[in-house]
């Protein structure tokens, strides 16, 4: 029987756990979106084990309560990953229903990390991971899902809805404990187990010259271009002042609100997120054709007009970005549909003078 987290953690505690793991559980859910990201979890190590007031004697003694066989399980051979159990432990006992969640989706974010440094030891080809994600059955969850990171999610609330009642009870034994934690790393290498198989085959056959060139144009164009954008846009911060006034003109937009917004996406804070929006972009119509302004124009009229990819929908990623600005506060009292029409004319009009 699991009788105790052996966690020396106070109920004013609380607060600061939940927005920390909060926090660490938001960032690495929508960076998964990204192609081969492998969360970096080594980063909050010790943050992490600091604000549990987890040590080696603690997990140790946690470890103590498992039988010999179960505590032999390389789930239980890792520190950050027993912490995070201890955590489901305690708060599940404190009938913290929220916070029990949130270290279930951390330990979902931990078991994806491993299972991905199984799969993709070595290297990872962000363009051979977009042509394996479209190449996918109809059937495979990161496709029924819209992508990777929904997938997990998915999985997690679903496994969740199954144990909590265990997590929440007072009688959670060594068997269901194991259970709960296997089942969802057996779930999540399910899922990423096959795509890899599908990546390495593609992989095969691009050596052999097998995958077309359209395919790899496709790819890269989502992908490369993409990268350069974004890396230019964020990392250099380079704003393009006649691309700017193009899109003043075009949407009608008040000139200084829109400098102020092109400044505020220009940090590097924000360039996954750029990243991510072109290539949604990409989806609607290659970015080839943003050669051609009438198709330029096509697409930001179908941007506005709701297109989407899977679950996702390119104007509304673009309100999320420019909501979570330092200016985020005042472009939510503006209309949305002239906001999404400026940046859309700046994105595309930027991508435009950057490869045409």
């Amino acid at each position: 029987m699991i009788t105790s987290s052996h966690l020396d953690i106070q109920s004013t505690d609380t607060t600061k756990i939940y927005r920390y793991i909060s926090r660490i559980v938001g960032t690495e859910i929508a960076n998964i979106s990204s192609p081969c990201y492998r969360p970096n979890l080594v980063g909050y190590r010790n943050e992490f084990f600091s604000i549990m007031k987890y040590n080696k004697s603690n997990g140790k003694e946690f470890k103590k309560q498992l039988s010999k066989k179960m505590s032999g399980f390389g789930i239980f051979q890792d520190d950050f990953t027993i912490c995070i159990l201890m955590g489901l432990v305690h708060f599940g006992a404190e009938k913290h229903k929220d916070l029990t969640k949130l270290f279930y989706f951390l330990l979902a974010i931990k078991f994806y990390n491993s299972v991905m440094f199984k799969s993709f030891p070595r290297f990872c080809s962000d363009p051979l991971w977009e042509m394996a994600l479209n190449k996918l059955s109809a059937t495979h969850l990161f496709k029924t899902k819209g992508g990777v990171g929904n997938a997990i999610i998915h999985i997690t609330n679903s496994l969740y809805a199954i144990y909590s009642p265990t997590l929440l009870s007072n009688t959670l034994n060594e068997k269901d404990f194991v259970r709960i934690a296997q089942d969802l790393r057996t779930r999540l290498s399910q899922s990423v187990r096959s795509f890899a198989e599908l990546y390495y085959k593609l992989q095969k056959a691009n050596e052999g010259g097998m995958v077309s060139a359209e395919d790899t144009e496709e790819v890269q164009g989502s992908d490369l271009i993409a990268d350069k954008i974004s890396s230019s846009i964020c990392t250099y911060g380079q704003v393009n002042s006649k691309v700017l006034e193009e899109a003043v003109r075009k949407s009608g937009i008040n000139r200084d609100i829109a400098g102020t917004i092109v400044e505020d996406v220009s940090v590097v804070e924000h360039r996954d997120k750029i990243k991510f929006i072109i290539i949604l972009i990409n989806r609607v119509d290659p970015i080839k054709k943003l050669c051609r302004e009438t198709t330029r124009n096509n697409i930001v009229r179908k941007i506005e007009n709701g297109a989407k990819f899977g679950k996702y929908t390119v104007k509304k990623e673009m309100l999320d970005l420019l909501y979570n600005t330092e200016l985020g506060y005042r472009l939510k009292s503006l209309h949305s549909k002239q906001l999404v029409m400026f940046f859309s004319h700046y994105l595309t009009l930027y991508i435009q003078k950057s490869i045409c």
